[in-house]
Parts: structure tokens; C-alpha cells; sequence
């Protein structure tokens, strides 16, 4: 499942980057940066002009009605190599409304056929070591093989 984040700009002095995130769904995350100083990774994409840069950190203020904040340690602009461009139309635009989330150990055979068929995919990370992480994966259709309802293979 893809959280979508709004994300509101503060720039507390010229050494310190935050930042303010609100969630728009239903998801573990607040449960897993629910402590101050908890790794996060976040990546900004605008799929239309295919812009997308990675911000690494920790968290400020842990998440409540009003969002959660970040600072930010790390940036890292990526070239858009890889990225469909797309409208994104807000949610409920297609009549359909957002998706029901699906937690499982495996990928049913019509989740595999949907992977498969996919061009863009998000690899999140943690390590003890750096913290968080996350990178944008893209291709042609397919270039996500599904090997088995376990496993799945993808160019580096």
C-alpha cells in the first residue's frame, strides 16, 4: 500500500530543515515512527513532470491529529529515468474511491498478475546502521518478474 502524504514546508533556520506530514490513510505507519527520533525515509514524485527527490531523517513530533514532523538529515535529488508520466487524479475521481489495503505473507495468483503487469514499484528499507530508506523502482510493463507467490526479481 502506497500512504499518500501531504506535506507542508518549515524552515526553522538556515541549518535545519522540517517537515510537516499528514497522512491520508489507514496504514502501520504511525505505529512505526510513534517515538521522537524514530528513522523515516520519505520520497516526493510528481509523476507529471516526473521529479522526484528522497528525504531521510527522524521525527520530531510523533503523529497526532495535526500530522507528525520531521527533520530532515539527508536529501537526494534522482533523475526521472524510469518514471511513467501520469495525471494523478485525487481520490474518488475515477467513482471507485481509495483501495482496501491488503496485509498477507504472500501474493495471491491475482496480486501476482498485477505485479507483473506493473511499471513503477517503491522499495522502503531499514538498517540499524543509516536508518531509513526508500527508492522508486520503473520500467516497461513486466520488468517486475513474480517468481513465486513468495519472491520477486527486478533489474538493479
Amino acid at each position: 500500500m502506497i500512504c499518500i502524504l501531504l506535506v507542508v514546508i518549515w524552515v526553522v533556520n538556515l541549518c535545519r530543515r522540517q517537515l510537516h506530514l499528514f497522512t491520508l490513510c489507514d496504514d502501520q505507519l504511525s505505529a512505526n515512527i510513534s517515538e521522537v527520533g524514530s528513522p523515516i525515509g520519505v520520497m516526493a514524485i510528481d509523476f507529471g513532470s516526473r521529479a522526484r527527490f528522497r528525504l531521510n531523517g527522524k521525527i520530531l513530533i510523533p503523529p497526532g491529529d495535526r500530522g507528525f514532523r520531521m527533520e530532515v538529515s539527508e536529501t537526494f535529488p534522482n533523475c526521472p529515468k524510469y518514471i511513467q508520466r501520469r495525471k494523478i487524479v485525487g481520490i474518488g475521481d475515477d467513482g471507485l474511491g481509495p483501495g482496501i489495503p491488503v496485509r498477507s505473507n504472500s501474493l495471491s495468483l491475482e496480486l501476482q498478475d498485477v505485479v507483473s503487469k506493473a511499471d513503477t514499484m517503491f522499495v522502503a528499507t531499514y538498517y540499524e546502521q543509516t536508518g531509513a530508506d526508500i527508492s522508486h523502482r520503473g520500467g516497461f510493463p513486466g520488468f517486475i518478474r513474480v517468481l513465486n507467490e513468495n519472491e520477486l526479481m527486478w533489474p538493479v
